[in-house]
């Protein structure tokens, strides 16, 4: 993978990590075990395909074995798209949409876990 790396050696590219954060930066440098360097990254944090911010994190170094999808940004087309389709909002907003989020989800295994059936008898 990289040697692949060099064709995107300056350019604008997206980087998806193994826990689902998004990255997008310029980047800058890379070694083999395909780390890489971000520059004047941002992190996309996508909540409910919805809203999105981009939160600015500057210079990222961002370990080889984390990276699950690795792209570039060819042009601002994509950007255009993206926001067309979702609605962009300032960093405080997208942090309240994630705790809501949480929240609904914590509420739904809640639920979940009281609807299993309990047999009193020990039989299987």
């Amino acid at each position: 993978m990289s040697q692949a790396l060099s064709e995107d050696l300056d350019q604008r590219v997206l980087v998806c990590l193994r826990d689902g954060r998004l990255f997008l930066g310029y980047l800058r440098s890379y070694d083999q075990y395909s780390n890489l360097v971000l520059e004047d990254a941002v992190e996309r944090v996508v909540v409910r395909n919805e809203a999105f911010a981009d939160v600015p994190c500057g210079l990222r170094v961002i370990r080889g074995e984390n990276v699950v999808l690795f792209g570039r940004v060819a042009d601002e087309s994509g950007e255009l798209r993206m926001r067309h389709r979702l609605r962009q909002v300032s960093e405080e907003e997208i942090r309240r949409m994630q705790e809501a989020a949480a929240a609904d989800q914590a509420a739904v295994r809640r639920r979940d876990k009281l609807e299993w059936p309990v047999f009193d008898d020990g039989a299987f």
